[in-house]
């Protein structure tokens, strides 16, 4: 996928599989929440996978962007200038990776932070 000159590919494999799993059988349960309760979170070993992503010169102030696989994970991203710090309400980001190369910034975001934020966001 290519957007503002955006190229976006994290591969099948990238970051830890994580999983909710239950030895109890969901049909001896009345609702979700009580069956909910049997559940607990199997995360294989990994290291999680990251976003690289240039900011051209040429960018908009504001960029949204969608996640490939899940319908409703996405945001916004304002881009500003190097010194400017940005912080919403709803979000704080935090960014120590930061590189100025032929005056654009490369930007890495952990992709397992924002499943895992959807994924906390499913379960509640």
């Amino acid at each position: 996928m290519a957007y503002y000159g955006i190229a976006i590919y994290a591969g099948p494999n990238e970051g830890p599989l994580c999983q909710y799993m239950s030895s109890a059988d969901p049909n001896s349960y009345s609702t979700f929440e009580d069956y909910k309760t049997t559940l607990t979170k199997d995360c294989a070993p990994g290291d999680p996978g990251v976003l690289e992503w240039t900011v051209p010169l040429d960018a908009p102030d504001l960029l949204y962007y969608q996640c490939y696989t899940h319908r409703f994970l996405g945001w916004k991203i304002h881009v500003t200038d190097s010194a400017t710090a940005v912080t919403d309400s709803a979000t704080t980001v935090t960014d120590s990776a930061t590189n100025v190369t032929d005056s654009a910034t490369t930007v890495s975001l952990s992709v397992f932070s924002i499943v895992l934020l959807y994924l906390l966001y499913l379960i509640l």
